[in-house]
Formats: structure tokens, C-alpha cells, sequence
């Protein structure tokens, strides 16, 4: 039994990106937990005030192989972005991608002094949902951070349990109960 964002169970049932030719069709959803949403912070004086503005920035997006990394890269690509090419990845940064529930205590830190979050517009969220199936829309309430006085609509991730599908069924329910 383990915990995993749905896109990385979804990857490994059926075989995708970093579980290629490691498919696990025999994989069980115990049950889903809580949105993962992502978080995308931009310095004051960035510039970047929609996803496409990243580009050519000082953004940092989690090293290679990680979730927030492969976030990063399905949000950017789908927005025409050459991922990692069209952003710098060292030095001082003009933002940050965060993938952690609201509130998150990096996000208040940044916000507090003068970031602010950018919002993934509705029709990169179309996009992102007709590409990959486990992207849901997510909105981080006004007044959730400090100095964020508008909602912000982002894309959100579920949360699941999951298991072997050879897992007894009482010892599931067990769990669950």
C-alpha cells in the first residue's frame, strides 16, 4: 500500500514516460484523498504574470525525474514552451513551482514578501485536460495566502491510496474502514 499523486499511478497501470516497458495493469486505486494543487509563484518585479511570461526567466521547477518537475514540463509544453530550454534554471530565480496543499508554507513565505501566484487560464486548463487525464481545475481561495486578495485558478492533481491488485479484499476494507 502506498500514496502517490494520480498521474504517476496512471503512468505506471499503463506503462508511460519513466515506467516504459514496466507497465503494472494490475495496479488498485484504494480511494482518492485530497487535491495536489499546483502552485506557481513569481517574484514581484519578474514580469511573469501568465504561464507564458516563464519563458526566459530565472525559474526553478524541482530537479529532473520528480513530480514537480514533470508538472512543470506537461504545464509549459502544452503552453508551446521548449521545456527546459526556454528557461534558465540557476541563479537568482524570478519564480518557483510548487506542488503542495494549500496553504503552503514556502508559498506564504514568498508571498509575504511581495511574490505573487500566477494563475493557469482556462484555456491551458482546457488543453492540460484533453491531454492528461488527471487533471482536474483547482482554486486557491482569496485571503488563503498573505497580500493574495483574488482567487486563483490553477490545475490540481488527486491524491490516491493504492495497492497491489493481489491485496486481499478484507485487508483493503480493513484499511479503510
Amino acid at each position: 500500500v502506498s500514496i502517490a499523486i494520480a498521474s504517476n499511478v496512471y503512468r505506471c497501470y499503463k506503462g508511460l514516460d519513466s515506467f516504459k516497458d514496466h507497465a503494472y495493469p494490475d495496479l488498485k486505486v484504494i480511494g482518492g484523498l485530497y487535491l495536489n494543487p499546483n502552485q506557481v509563484v513569481a517574484s514581484a518585479n519578474s514580469g511573469i504574470e501568465n504561464i507564458q511570461d516563464i519563458k526566459g526567466k530565472h525559474f526553478a521547477v524541482a530537479s529532473a525525474g520528480s513530480s514537480v518537475y514533470n508538472e512543470a514540463e506537461a504545464h509549459l509544453t502544452t503552453a508551446g514552451m521548449k521545456f527546459p530550454d526556454d528557461m534558465i534554471q540557476n541563479g537568482s530565480i524570478d519564480g518557483a513551482w510548487i506542488m503542495a496543499g494549500a496553504p503552503a508554507s514556502a508559498v506564504t513565505q514568498a508571498l509575504t514578501s511581495g511574490a505573487h501566484l500566477v494563475p493557469i487560464d482556462d484555456n491551458l486548463m482546457k488543453e492540460l485536460k484533453a491531454k492528461y487525464p488527471w487533471y482536474t481545475s483547482y482554486t486557491i481561495k482569496a485571503g488563503t495566502y498573505p497580500n493574495q486578495d483574488k482567487d486563483i485558478q490553477t490545475s490540481a492533481i488527486k491524491m490516491v491510496m493504492f495497492c497491489r491488485g493481489d491485496l486481499p479484499d478484507d485487508v483493503v476494507y480493513q484499511l479503510t474502514k
